[in-house]
């Protein structure tokens, strides 16, 4: 992470439980944590392993979880949000939406998108992710949000990118709960694809249950379809001059 968000980041495990669930589940029958864990997030990933293990009883198992301390984070902070943002139609639409007031009860004062190298964007790829980066600040400036490039190699524990990719994307989010509330994850799919496309790794059932007591992830924009997102952003001309439509987008 850039040096100055240093002062962002959480001193809890809390991120790395999450990072690591799914290896765990696929590896092994046990998960040790020599730190501070939320308990409520620990009730919260059982409850996660509960659907997984359901939904793909072939490929995980559920698994204990200890900690050298359970302790809840006790920071006052705002009533604030970081968002993942990657550049694409879904990101754009939560980030449009709620930056510009269209969100109604939903509305979320998202302070700051988190884009990601190393998921997408292969970690030895620097050319293409400066150039996607370059087009994402062009997109959030124009509606007053700072984007914080951060880098990862989350991808080397070697997941079904498919199903872990959430898990990886709320472990991003919540080192940043020392000062946020809120972790937002646009969503992929909507509820009137009736399935949606389960099992994918991002959706309102589970990504709300990778949230602690003072960290809440959000699925956010379910409710609406590509179509519907497409036609709310038709005249913000950043996005359509610079969204990425594939993960690569235009060298």
């Amino acid at each position: 992470l850039p040096a100055e968000m240093k002062v962002y980041l959480t001193e809890m495990s809390d991120p790395f439980v999450i990072a690591a669930i799914f290896y765990a589940m696929e590896h092994s029958n046990k998960m040790v944590v020599h730190g501070n864990v939320s308990p409520s997030l620990l009730r919260n990933i059982e409850e996660f392993q509960a659907v997984w293990t359901n939904w793909a009883p072939e490929q995980y198992k559920n698994v204990e979880i200890t900690a050298d301390n359970e302790i809840e984070e006790d920071f006052d902070k705002e009533q604030k949000a970081v968002m993942a943002f990657s550049g694409g139609l879904d990101s754009c639409f939560t980030a449009y939406r709620h930056k510009t007031g269209k969100s109604g009860r939903q509305q979320l004062d998202i302070e700051k998108g988190i884009m990601v190298h190393g998921f997408d964007i292969d970690l030895k790829d620097e050319i293409t992710f400066k150039n996607a980066l370059k087009k994402n600040i062009a997109i959030t400036k124009s509606i007053n949000m700072d984007l914080i490039a951060i880098a990862t190699n989350f991808r080397q524990m070697k997941g079904d990118w498919h199903i872990v990719h959430a898990a990886g994307i709320a472990a991003a989010l919540s080192l940043f709960s020392r000062r946020y509330k809120y972790g937002v994850i646009a969503s992929s799919f909507s509820y009137d694809s009736f399935d949606l496309n389960i099992p994918w790794g991002s959706n309102p059932l589970t990504d709300n249950l990778l949230s602690s007591k003072n960290f809440e992830i959000i699925n956010d924009g379910s409710r609406y379809n590509r179509t519907d997102k497409l036609e709310l952003l038709i005249n913000w001309q950043e996005a359509m001059d610079n969204m990425r439509v594939c993960w690569q987008g235009e060298k």
